[in-house]
C-alpha cells in the first residue's frame, strides 16, 4: 500500500481539493487544486440568509465577500436578487475588480497566495505540505490532460 488516505473535499464553491497522505517510505501529505470553471452550488443557511440581509444592502463588497467567502460575487449578488434585496451602495475596498468577481475570497486568497494564475483545465499542486508548511511546486500548476 503506497497511500494512507486519499480524500476530496470541496474547498469552495470553484475548487475541488484533492489531498494525498503517503505510507512511509513517502511520509508526506500532497495536495492538488482543481478549479471548477461552473463551479458548484454550495447551499445557503437560515443565518447565511439573515447575514445576507443585513450586509447586502450597505456593507462594503469586501465585508460581504469575507462574510461569504467561498461564494462568488455573482451567486451572491443573484440570491440577493431573488429574494427581493437592493444594493443601495457601491463601496468595495476589496481591490478586487470586475474580472476577478468571478472568483470568491477563498479562492482568491489561495491563487494570492501561491502566485498562482487562473487557467482553464489546470491543476495546481502543493507538495509535501505536511513538513514545515510549504512543498508549492512551480507557482503556474500543471496541466491536466
Amino acid at each position: 500500500m503506497y497511500t494512507d488516505t486519499v480524500s476530496i473535499d470541496e474547498y469552495s464553491s470553484h475548487i475541488i481539493r484533492l489531498t494525498v497522505v503517503w505510507c512511509a517510505p513517502f511520509a508526506q501529505v500532497d495536495m492538488c487544486y482543481f478549479f471548477r470553471t461552473g463551479g458548484g452550488r454550495t447551499g445557503w443557511s437560515e443565518q447565511d440568509e439573515a447575514d445576507l440581509a443585513a450586509l447586502y444592502p450597505h456593507a462594503d463588497l469586501a465585508d460581504i465577500l469575507r462574510r461569504f467567502h467561498t461564494k462568488t460575487w455573482q451567486a451572491i449578488k443573484s440570491y440577493a436578487e431573488e429574494r427581493g434585496l437592493e444594493r443601495l451602495t457601491r463601496e468595495n475596498t476589496s481591490g478586487i475588480g470586475h474580472k476577478e468577481l468571478g472568483l470568491s475570497w477563498a479562492d482568491r486568497e489561495l491563487f494570492v497566495q501561491h502566485g498562482w494564475v487562473r487557467e482553464k483545465n489546470r491543476a495546481y499542486w502543493r507538495l509535501d505540505v505536511g513538513s514545515e508548511g510549504s512543498g508549492d511546486v512551480s507557482k503556474g500548476g500543471s496541466t491536466i490532460e
